[in-house]
């Protein structure tokens, strides 16, 4: 229970210093446990202790990333580079949705994370406070419609030139039945 608690106390928001110390402690009494009190004759309670070293051990290393670290996989994960790559892409990714229209489905992720572009300049405009927040975040959102336009574009043209081949075969092939 006491360790229960321990961990409950730990604060996301703390200091990253005082955090990682008291999840030290608590892997120091997970030891003590372990070696004081008779638990090789449990193979659960066993791999329960260490599965929560391990996660413990996680949470040591997470606790201690520095926000350097924090800001380069800000900067790498940053998609603002995609919108001119992206535009060469349309032609593809129509293919792709025409050879099977479930592909679609796979586009919302990408859609997803081209939305993560809006969220930089618009956090550095928040930022200083600027009243363009509103125009610049119009801009981008209408940038990002025209793009999944452009995308989406195949399907009705895809559904209707679907529909004339069914018309066509209904029209040749197919007899009606009195």
């Amino acid at each position: 229970e006491y360790l229960a608690k321990q961990i409950d106390s730990l604060d996301v928001n703390g200091s990253s210093n005082v955090e990682g110390r008291k999840l030290l402690k608590i892997m120091k009494a997970l030891e003590d446990v372990q070696r004081y009190h008779q638990i090789d004759n449990s193979l659960q309670i066993k791999q329960f202790l260490f599965d929560t070293e391990a996660y413990l051990r996680k949470m040591v290393r997470t606790v201690h990333v520095r926000d350097e670290v924090i800001a380069t996989l800000a900067i790498i994960s940053d998609f603002s580079y995609a919108w001119e790559i992206m535009s060469e892409y349309v032609k593809l990714m129509q293919a792709y949705i025409k050879k099977d229209p479930k592909v679609v489905l796979l586009l919302r992720a990408i859609f997803l994370k081209m939305v993560s572009i809006l969220d930089l300049p618009l956090q550095r405009i928040n930022q200083c406070g600027s009243e363009d927040l509103i125009s610049v975040s119009a801009y981008y959102s209408e940038k990002l419609v025209v793009f999944v336009r452009r995308v989406l574009d195949i399907v009705p043209v895809s559904m209707f030139d679907m529909l004339f081949h069914i018309a066509q075969l209904r029209r040749t092939s197919l007899h009606v039945l009195p």
